[in-house]
């Protein structure tokens, strides 16, 4: 009987073990983890370029997005940097955004700098005539150990929350909605 109840708490130990392995190692595999998210908006380039350009509306279609604040450098220029605070489940999170590069009408990209992650944003806008494909590709590094293992299993959650924020950035170029 104690030999049974030994083999059963040695392979139960085993298979806590096994999952902690692959829930914390597994995602070490990987040093970032990287995605796109694209839409088109029925709106020229010269339009969307501007839309987004304006800190005004960037707290209309980024979800949780409190206030966006120049902190150096000249607005919207490589170098410049900004303090977003950004709701998370009610608590106010700070995050550093710093411009890496313009190209007028065409990219623009930027570091964002928070306590658990960075994220190497670039934005590209490709003139379809009429339309514009607005495309966001995010490559986030962890900068811990515990938030890399969760990183990795919240993938499709970072996509799906950049997705959101393009919809209402189409919605509010297509509409002047909110945005929301």
């Amino acid at each position: 009987m104690k030999k049974a109840i030994f083999l059963i708490l040695g392979a139960l130990a085993i298979t806590v073990v096994l999952a902690a392995a692959v829930i914390f190692l597994v995602p070490m595999t990987t040093d970032r983890i990287e995605y796109s998210s694209s839409v088109e908006i029925d709106a020229p380039r010269s339009k969307v370029w501007a839309a987004f350009n304006n800190n005004e509306n960037t707290v209309k279609w980024i979800e949780g997005l409190e206030s966006i604040d120049l902190i150096s450098g000249e607005e919207g220029k490589p170098g410049s940097k900004y303090r977003l605070i950004v709701a998370n489940e009610g608590d106010p999170v700070e995050m550093i955004e710093t411009v890496t590069e313009v190209k007028e009408e065409e990219l623009f990209a930027f570091t964002l700098d928070a306590e658990p992650l960075i994220d190497h944003v670039r934005v590209t806008f490709e003139d379809k005539g009429s339309k514009t494909v607005f495309t966001q590709h995010d490559s986030i590094e962890a900068k811990n150990f515990v938030w890399k293992a969760l990183f990795y299993w919240l993938q499709s959650t970072f996509q799906e929350s950049t997705r959101g924020h393009l919809v209402r950035f189409k919605n509010l170029v297509e509409d002047g909605q909110k945005g929301r």
